[in-house]
């Protein structure tokens, strides 16, 4: 989530500095004053990398809802295959 918000973040600040460089080179042929190019950092937040301990609570929390599918589906599995074997007819030799 954070690389992509963060890619986010760094286009539209490539866009704006492009758009700006745009309209100083028309403020330069009208022999106006360049508007400021660093006022990116004004308008624009880079999102902030989130700690390696919320990384690491959620990757537990995902493993430990993991574990808990695996052990609910092996009691399912296993009940499963004791009723298939109990409903299908026995072969006959």
């Amino acid at each position: 989530y954070y690389q992509r918000q963060l890619g986010r973040e760094q286009a539209k600040i490539t866009a704006w500095q492009q758009k700006r460089k745009a309209e100083n080179a028309v403020r330069a042929l009208a022999k106006q004053s360049p508007l400021p190019e660093d006022e990116w950092q004004r308008l624009f937040k880079l999102p902030t990398e989130p700690g390696r301990l919320e990384v690491l609570l959620n990757s537990r929390q995902v493993e430990q809802y993991a574990r808990q599918v695996d052990g609910f589906a092996a009691g399912v599995s296993a009940k499963m295959f004791c009723v298939r074997s109990n409903l299908l007819p026995e072969k006959m030799e």
